[in-house]
């Protein structure tokens, strides 16, 4: 990993991945009344007291989700800084590496520039119900995102700040090969494409079109996030 800027991009991912496990668990509990999903038991305490105290809304998924998305934005667009750079930490280059990639891999996640113009609604405040479909797709963005971090964590080698467990199942032959940018931008597409579709998924009613076409349709990332990367939601 010469190339890259291994400790900016282990810790801005290993942030992703808390924010969206949080969220999983969140949702999870608010579908079954219970967190026993193998991958978010160690919350199933805390999740469980903060349901009670505040119960999930949109403004709260957009939120973790923004943020989820800055952290993974930032790995991406400053994984060749330089560590005295990321020692610096100037705003500047957290602005503008915090945008989402327009890198030709990411292209097909963008929508028409139609779309991205103009105020997007801003989340509303109101209780809502997760749905399992929606709860499948961060599962699955939790996931990826784990073997990711494990993939960076391992070519670090002993000398890692970060200490990511080996995910469960999966190619044996994980560790034995080397991390190119490719096998990155692979697998930072898949996370954004799972995260796109959660949040596309939201709102899912019970006659909805479910058809490969419909699914990949909501693959693109989200207007409100595009224009709604504010301060306010990253604090």
């Amino acid at each position: 990993m010469h190339d890259f800027s291994p400790n900016l991009i282990l810790s801005h991912l290993a942030e992703a991945h808390e924010e969206l496990r949080w969220l999983f668990a969140r949702m999870h509990f608010a579908i079954f009344g219970e967190v026993d999903d193998e991958g978010v038991k160690d919350l199933g305490e805390s999740v469980t007291q903060e349901e009670s105290r505040n119960p999930l809304t949109e403004e709260m998924v957009f939120s973790v989700m923004v943020r989820a998305y800055r952290h993974l934005n930032i790995a991406w667009n400053g994984r060749h800084a330089s560590e005295e750079r990321v020692r610096r930490g100037d705003p500047v280059d957290l602005k503008r590496w915090s945008k989402f990639p327009e890198d030709a891999i990411f292209r097909d996640l963008w929508p028409a520039p139609s779309r991205c113009r103009g105020k997007p609604r801003e989340p509303g405040g109101g209780r809502i119900a997760p749905n399992s479909l929606q709860a499948a797709f961060l599962q699955m963005a939790v996931r990826k995102l784990g073997v990711l971090c494990y993939r960076i964590a391992h070519a670090l080698g002993k000398d890692s700040p970060k200490v990511v467990p080996r995910p469960k199942g999966g190619r044996s032959d994980i560790d034995s090969e080397p991390f190119t940018e490719e096998e990155f931008a692979r697998r930072m597409h898949r996370i954004y494409d799972e995260m796109n579709t959660a949040w596309a998924w939201r709102k899912r009613t019970r006659d909805e079109d479910l058809s490969r076409q419909a699914i990949r349709r909501r693959r693109q990332f989200p207007s409100v996030f595009l224009v709604g990367l504010r301060t306010k939601w990253t604090k």
